[in-house]
């Protein structure tokens, strides 16, 4: 494969996926600690990386225009319920 998902864990959350699917690590992962740490300013990088894997997943151009069409409404979708909950409130509700 030429991808490795591990270079994109902080877009994928894999972290807080790891605790919703074992909740004995929920304590240490999603603990009001781990938001204070948190930073918005890393988290508006994250979420640019995220917009910018989403245009790379459902390109609009070079396809037809029914393509186009679907892979616009796909983009939207998974920015607006995916990357725009990646700020230090949100990333905590995904799972």
């Amino acid at each position: 494969a030429d991808v490795c998902l591990a270079d994109y864990c902080e877009v994928l959350r894999c972290d807080e996926h790891q605790a919703w699917k074992h909740p004995e690590l929920r304590k240490t992962i999603g603990s009001s600690a781990s938001r204070a740490r948190c930073s918005e300013e890393k988290m508006r990088g994250v979420r640019h990386f995220c917009e910018v894997l989403m245009s790379r997943c459902f390109p609009t151009s070079g396809v037809d225009d029914g393509g186009a069409v679907t892979a616009a409404r796909l983009r939207k979708y998974f920015t607006r319920h995916h990357c725009d909950m990646l700020t230090c409130d949100g990333v905590h509700d995904m799972f």
